[in-house]
């Protein structure tokens, strides 16, 4: 039973005592031990349990004159809770305010609080002075029951914290007894809330029983507790391929998971956390898939998994998608000729984007072409009688507008669309319209397009889809641009280097909600096979390259990786696919239409206890890391989360225990290299070689995380390479590293040389070495422009035989100077980003900027910002800005998102 005291002579005394189900509450008022009393913010809601939801917004404020004075010596709290999600603080149980503001961050408060730091429980104390935090070593198991308990032990002179029963974390607290605000602050005793950095905090999940003793339990009585923990109704579901949302429509959605046992599942949804509906799995097995068909459109839902097996459930935690998020374009079903319809369906590799149907052809073929789709079709027409009556037809069929339109064909862009129904017969100007990825349709002949390959298309038309050149197109496929990390994918604009040579193609989605913030330092959008990915908060989307239209879009809750400069982007692409490192399964997503093909699973030993970090691909294989398990940043709000300061909590880097190559085309382990640690940030490859930066350290075998110090790094650290086709090492050398304090440590591969980019002590540190034989070729002090905003840990440009480190230009064969103080005065955090005759950078006032590498001047593109890191990217002929500077608060920015292509540009035709 959950009321089982504290059992021996020296136990300590229960003071408050609060069980959270609804046969407790009289209304609003929450009756405790004896005669205490709490009442709720906002009207109570109970789940089908009768436990109270805290849902983000409530909490409960206690009524101190019912309740005994708060301890002043030692004291024990306790909890049972089950959380969903957290925010930067949490308070689950506490007296505790700032009162005096005059102090640091952790000065001048008074009380106690147990309670979350980000994704970790914490027990906070005043010493009298200043905030004493006792914070988990282990992050917090969402969707399950835990068990945790705070100790103020002031005559040991500590605080300690205990999760489930075992010992998580201690802090010296020096101090006789505990100090709270005076009555003049009217500190409330809250429970589910908190107050920190000006803003008030509430819980998001549940809480089943609350106590406050006087005195210190031990460990042998916390552990009689942790009994009941696990007698609890409900245990955490366990899924082997985390929960996925791909919306479908604008009322649709599906979703898909797989658990790590057979049984009966479904998921319960709906705009609050109540729920209310349940959708259930056809499936009985481990694999489920599921379709919501009545979603309000513009309305978030929350949803929860549930599972059925021998008769137990099990609950994961309660998740949220954005219908705010949802670009689906509305569904029509106007067209004759069904067979017509279901033949371009079945010829289209995407779906999504612009159709151009040229003037004089039967509006059928529109029609058709809509309903095979999701693609907006334009019609062109040059008689205002013909445009009124097809206006006023689809109208009346509610298809008109976002479906299908009418214009004159002298207003519809050039190189835009991906499909073009056209007559071929006759002039053909119609293929003006076609982006360099996108089919035609040609009637009654067909045209001799050397640019196309065509097959027949029922009995009097021809398809035709490009055509395999020889022709390369720059592409950005990885988080700097190519696995070896230049921050340059060959992309020269057309050899432009001024912004006013550029025009804008399209502009439009996603904005700045879509995002999580500019400033934690987000994973790189790529642009590959003429599409660009883009990620936001906890979700990603698939626009067309050339026109900006969404092709896709998923909500992942476990997607979220921050803090770039010390570790590895969780995504890379190439034309066909999208490999994304989700937990512990490599996602393998169709990249024309978002549905996932594969889920690869890490090979043994490291299947169990870690998730895929690093992530890249060649012509033929998958490489990834194998790191342990919750070693990822994910924490992003607070200024904490700006990852600029220089301690541990920021630039700890983020190392593997082994590199795996999988088949691309057999999804098989083609090898496996264990080692003790290898830096995520300082792996590149190029042709046949990987080179990374090992650790030679057996202990770290043992560690917890992946997280690694720069005292656990440079040490026993080595360069070394090996055969992306054998996993073959191929030489190791020393590492030329020996600062203990380095903020960033980067990767650098061309065809004859790997380059180790580190930056410690006022300088970044670059040193070479020959990619045959290992050995140092040359090493070159920079130092930095500034110890700010970034300017400290920018990533170094490979481009024309040079590197470009702000401010200066070395030449990449021997590292000389060729040009100091260049590159422009920087403003802002973001990396700079090569063009071939221009660095693009944040500079003036702060908007994405070129730097002339031929004038040396300066020209911006006004109001436009990227994020904190790499947000604007060239490829594919064009410049791609999709929006990352939301939350931004130094200028009256664009949060939209925008594809220039350059003046001159072929990509015009």
């Amino acid at each position: 039973m959950l009321c089982v005291a504290f059992a021996n002579a020296q136990q300590p005394q229960r003071v408050q005592q609060w069980r959270f189900e609804q046969t407790n509450f009289s209304g609003s008022v929450l009756r405790g031990l004896g005669s205490a009393k709490a009442t709720t913010v906002k009207p109570p809601e109970f789940d089908d349990e009768g436990l109270l939801i805290f849902s983000g917004e409530q909490h409960l404020l206690v009524d101190q004159s019912s309740v005994p004075d708060l301890p002043r010596g030692s004291f024990t709290v306790e909890a049972w809770v089950r959380l969903e999600q957290t925010d930067r603080w949490g308070g689950m149980f506490g007296c505790l305010q700032k009162v005096d503001a005059s102090g640091g961050a952790l000065n001048g408060w008074k009380g106690w609080s147990l309670g979350t730091n980000a994704e970790r429980f914490e027990m906070r104390c005043s010493d009298g002075d200043k905030l004493i935090a006792a914070t988990a070593t282990d992050p917090i198991a969402f969707g399950e029951w835990q068990h945790v308990v705070g100790v103020c032990d002031t005559t040991k002179s500590e605080l300690r914290l205990y999760i489930d029963g075992k010992l998580s974390a201690e802090m010296g607290f020096v101090a006789d007894s505990i100090s709270y605000p005076d009555a003049s602050f009217n500190t409330p005793l809250a429970i589910g809330w908190c107050e920190a950095e000006g803003k008030a905090y509430s819980i998001m999940g549940h809480v089943r029983e609350l106590r406050l003793y006087e005195g210190v339990a031990d460990e042998s009585l916390i552990a009689a507790h942790v009994e009941w923990s696990q007698e609890l109704p409900d245990r955490a579901l366990e899924f082997s391929v985390r929960p996925g949302v791909r919306f479908l429509t604008p009322t649709s959605a599906e979703i898909r998971w797989d658990t790590t046992v057979a049984g009966e599942a479904g998921v319960a949804y709906g705009p609050t956390k109540k729920l209310g509906k349940i959708a259930f799995s056809s499936s009985t097995g481990r694999s489920h898939r599921v379709t919501l068909t009545d979603l309000i459109p513009g309305k978030n839902y929350w949803y929860r998994f549930g599972l059925v097996e021998d008769g137990k459930r099990t609950f994961s935690p309660l998740y949220q998608f954005d219908g705010t998020m949802n670009y689906s374009p509305p569904v029509t079903d106007v067209a004759a000729d069904q067979e017509l319809v279901d033949r371009i369906r079945s010829s289209l590799d995407q779906l999504g984007g612009f159709a151009v149907v040229e003037q004089g052809i039967d509006p059928a073929w529109a029609e058709a072409v809509a309903d095979a789709t999701s693609m907006t079709v334009v019609v062109c027409a040059d008689e205002q009688q013909q445009m009124d009556q097809l206006r006023r037809r689809w109208y009346e069929q509610d298809a008109y507008g976002i479906r299908l339109s009418v214009q004159d064909p002298s207003s519809v862009p050039a190189a835009f669309s991906n499909l073009v129904v056209v007559d071929g017969a006759g002039a053909l100007d119609g293929l003006r319209w076609r982006s360099a990825t996108g089919c035609v349709i040609a009637l009654h002949q067909r045209p001799e397009a050397a640019e196309l390959q065509w097959q027949k298309f029922g009995s009097d038309a021809w398809f035709g889809r490009p055509a395999n050149t020889s022709e390369k197109v720059a592409e950005w496929g990885h988080q700097y641009g190519s696995a070896g990390n230049a921050v340059y994918s060959g992309e020269r604009l057309d050899e432009i280097d001024k912004t006013e040579d550029l025009e804008m193609r399209w502009i439009g989605r996603p904005g700045a909600d879509f995002g999580t913030d500019r400033q934690p330092r987000m994973p790189a959008p790529l642009a590959i096979g003429g599409r660009l990915f883009h990620q936001g908060m906890n979700r990603m989307i698939a626009l067309d390259a050339f026109n900006g239209a969404v092709l896709w879009s998923l909500e992942i809750p476990d997607l979220r990786r921050v803090n770039l400069p010390r570790d590895s982007s969780n995504w890379c692409a190439d034309a066909n696919q999208l490999y994304v490192a989700v937990k512990d399964r490599l996602w393998v997503i169709d990249a024309a239409s978002g549905t996932m093909k594969d889920a690869l699973v890490l090979p043994e030993p490291f299947a169990e206890a870690h998730e895929w970090g690093y992530l890249a691909n060649t012509d033929d294989l998958i490489i990834g890391s194998a790191t342990k398990a919750g070693s990822a940043y994910t924490s992003f709000f607070g200024r904490y989360n700006w990852f600029e300061a220089s301690d541990a909590a920021s630039t700890a880097k983020v190392s593997g225990d082994a590199l795996v190559a999988y088949e691309k085309t057999a999804g098989s382990v083609r090898w496996t290299y264990p080692a003790d640690g290898i830096v995520h940030s300082t792996i590149a490859i190029e042709g046949s070689h990987i080179y990374f930066v090992e650790v030679d350290d057996p202990s770290l075998k043992d560690a917890k995380t992946g997280k690694l110090l720069d005292s656990q790094i440079w040490p026993s650290a080595s360069i070394v390479c090996l055969d992306s086709r054998t996993g073959e090492k191929l030489w190791q050398s020393a590492s030329p590293v020996s600062q203990d304090q380095v903020l960033i440590s980067f990767g650098i591969s061309d065809d004859s040389q790997y380059i180790l980019q580190t930056s410690a002590g006022g300088y970044y540190q670059l040193a070479a070495f020959d990619a045959e034989t290992g050995k140092p070729t040359w090493s070159r002090d920079v130092k930095w422009s500034a110890d700010d905003h970034s300017a400290h840990f920018q990533h170094a440009i490979a481009m024309n035989d040079r590197l470009y480190v702000h401010p200066e230009i070395l030449d990449a064969s021997d590292g000389s100077v060729i040009q100091t103080g260049t590159l422009g005065t920087r403003r802002g955090c973001a990396t700079p980003v090569g063009l071939g005759n221009a660095v693009l950078f944040r500079g003036g006032s702060g908007p994405i900027s070129f730097w002339s590498l031929k004038s040396d001047t300066r020209t911006e593109i006004t109001r436009m910002r990227p994020s904190c890191w790499l947000s604007t990217i060239a490829a594919q002929g064009m410049l791609f800005s999709p929006e990352g500077g939301g939350g931004c608060s130094c200028g009256g920015w664009m949060e939209t998102s925008i594809g220039f292509a350059p003046k001159s540009s072929k990509v015009k035709k």
